[in-house]
């Protein structure tokens, strides 16, 4: 799961709280450069403020946001961690039999903070995103982009509501033709993520997105 639900989640997840109105700097330059391009679905981004229609999921199988490690292994056994640049710690479920085995756990003072998984890529983006927007609404980001150091393009479409953030990534591969390769969901809570911007003193620029998190 090289890079894949996670590359520059706390970016992304930034620029769906840098979008409520609130003042705050601009993001600031990518690891790698991002070339400014249109979404798939040709929308444009979205600049006012949006709150999902529908509560947000806060869980996925048997792990919630805000659920402390000793409880999620207590769901899932031993999990197997790592420090990201970032500063969260990143896990997965040590055994992989286990149907969340492929799921990414972040952790933040030992607590969940964030959950992402992969999905298979879809045949239709537009189509795919209108489950989405039928049960959330308008998302709050629409269709921002970014590269990875592997060249592929990352296309994020972003929920909130009060609690939480739920984000939609696709995966293009550009070369030698340009194709969907893969897709992520990510879920994070805000009040989580707010202490961690505090606490790393990233409140008012806002975090660098990485070129790709493996």
């Amino acid at each position: 799961m090289k890079g894949l639900a996670t590359a520059g989640p706390a970016f992304a997840l930034w620029a769906i709280l840098a979008s409520d109105g609130c003042s705050r700097d601009e993001p600031p330059t990518p690891a790698v450069v991002s070339t400014p391009m249109p979404p798939a679905s040709t929308a444009a981004p979205s600049p006012s403020p949006q709150l999902a229609i529908e509560g947000l999921p806060r869980s996925v199988g048997s792990v919630s946001l805000r659920m402390a490690r000793g409880e999620v292994e207590g769901h899932l056994g031993t999990l197997t961690c790592h420090d990201n640049t970032e500063g969260f710690r990143v896990c997965h479920p040590e055994d992989p039999k286990r149907a969340e085995s492929g799921l990414e756990i972040f952790l933040y003072h030992d607590q969940v903070v964030s959950l992402a998984y992969e999905v298979p890529p879809p045949n239709e983006v537009g189509s795919y995103l209108e489950t989405f927007t039928a049960r959330y609404g308008k998302p709050a980001l629409n269709g921002l982009t970014e590269h990875d150091r592997s060249g592929r393009l990352h296309e994020v479409y972003g929920w909130r509501d009060t609690q939480s953030l739920y984000s939609v990534r696709f995966i293009w591969q550009e070369s030698p033709t340009r194709h969907l390769s893969g897709a992520a969901i990510t879920l994070w809570d805000r009040e989580a993520y707010a202490a961690w911007e505090k606490d790393s003193g990233r409140a008012r620029s806002g975090p660098t997105p990485p070129a790709d998190v493996t």
